[in-house]
């Protein structure tokens, strides 16, 4: 299990999905570019991994593609389900 910056778990066992979820956050709270990419990178080395789709959807939704950002909200559920 990985921890964010503020030492919160994330629901992840990749280290790779980990790391590119906190460049996301990074890149996203100081305004520049490539927040979206890096979560959408994360999401392809863990498509479990909840907590990218949330930061995917509030990306996709603070530019207006609203599909988009529901896509990645109803995608969190379905992360969830157990196979």
């Amino acid at each position: 299990m990985f921890n964010d910056r503020y030492g919160l778990p994330l629901s992840t066992s990749s280290q790779r999905a980990a790391e590119l979820y906190i460049e996301s956050v990074d890149l996203a709270q100081s305004f520049n570019a490539g927040a979206e990419a890096r979560s959408r990178l994360a999401i392809e080395e863990d498509e479990g991994f909840a907590i990218a789709y949330l930061v995917l959807g509030l990306q996709l939704q603070q530019r207006m593609d609203l599909g988009g950002a529901q896509d990645a909200f109803t995608r969190i559920v379905s992360s969830w389900a157990v196979t």
